[in-house]
């Protein structure tokens, strides 16, 4: 999409082109989220209407994206993909942080829908309303997102690359141990709210922590490489969740899950001694 950006909008707008966009996801992900959710309160055989319309705006996002303006990109003598995956080996140091990044990632990621379970369940969980559950698990992190965007960008220019994913780390741990070790709804919020504020800082790291610690020769290739680890992280992580849930209750999972999170901060601070991992500077 870095192509069609640029091919479409010049460089003085296309900053403020790329906030537009993921702030109107956010927005109708709230107001829809919250209107599915009062119409499942309503009868649960709404599920049909549901899916009907997300359907009817699937279509038309495909309609949308066939009329953007692009062009087929020009063969540029790129490797082989089994080559570009051979990074990993070859540059240790992306290698280490690419797996401790992916640590926490499995962690947050598996629990994400044994939150749903957490909310809904009469055994195990809280058992709250489907407008409740909309509420903290779309809602609340949504907005905590919109508001907390500029602040996390200012941090990212502040802060070295491992000061961030510290604090990122910090916060999906609270997050995932407030949420399942309580039966408050006030703390099931903050702890939604803190997952809101992580998951924009995850996301912030995901799409510009490249910058920082490669030349600006090679931020495809490794972006692509760093995409291609959350896809199947990301795949690989519910599956996972489900398996470990056959044997642990949710607290025990929340602390698993923290663990992972922990490790994989103790993993970065091992790599501080890199000064590509600590400098503020972003590569040119």
């Amino acid at each position: 999409m870095e192509d069609v950006y640029g091919q479409n909008y010049s460089p003085d707008e296309r900053d403020s082109q790329l906030c537009i966009t993921p702030n109107l996801l956010l927005l109708s992900t709230i107001i829809f989220g919250q209107a599915w959710g009062k119409l499942m309160d309503l009868s649960v055989q709404n599920y049909k209407l549901m899916l009907f319309f997300v359907s009817v705006a699937a279509m038309g996002t495909a309609l949308s994206f066939s009329k953007i303006p692009s062009r087929i990109l020009p063969a540029k003598g790129e490797k082989s993909m089994a080559s570009n995956i051979k990074i990993i080996v070859t540059d240790k140091q992306f290698g280490i942080a690419l797996l401790w990044r992916s640590l926490p990632g499995i962690g947050i990621q598996m629990m994400g829908p044994l939150r749903t379970e957490y909310l809904v369940d009469r055994t195990c969980g809280i058992s709250v309303s489907n407008m409740f559950t909309v509420l903290v698990s779309i809602t609340i992190p949504m907005v905590v997102r919109i508001l907390s965007t500029f602040v996390c960008g200012q941090i990212f220019h502040r802060f070295n690359f491992i000061a961030i994913k510290l604090m990122t780390n910090l916060l999906l741990m609270a997050s995932v141990l407030l949420f399942f070790n309580t039966k408050g709804r006030f703390l099931v919020a903050i702890a939604s709210a803190c997952a809101g504020i992580a998951r924009d800082g995850g996301e912030i790291i995901l799409c510009l922590c490249v910058t920082k610690i490669v030349s600006k020769e090679k931020f495809s290739l490794y972006m692509g490489l760093n995409i291609a680890v959350t896809g199947l992280r990301g795949l690989l992580s519910p599956f996972i969740g489900y398996g470990i849930r056959q044997h642990l209750s949710l607290s025990q999972m929340s602390s698993f899950s923290a663990t992972l999170v922990l490790i994989s901060s103790f993993g970065f601070l091992s790599l501080i001694k890199h000064s590509r991992f600590t400098t503020m500077v972003i590569a040119e």
